[in-house]
């Protein structure tokens, strides 16, 4: 892979996990406090 290929593809990479922590963001953003309570310290894909 050429360097700029690379750095592309680490690039993308980084875009992909800032959407993901943005989603799982709002995804805690509109739980209620006893949800939240429940969930923390826990991915809400684990739950």
């Amino acid at each position: 892979m050429s360097p700029r290929t690379d750095k592309a593809a680490w690039r993308a990479l980084d875009l992909t996990r800032a959407y993901v922590a943005r989603g799982h963001a709002a995804s805690i953003e509109r739980l209620e406090p006893d949800h939240l309570a429940h969930t923390r310290g826990r991915l809400l894909s684990d739950s």
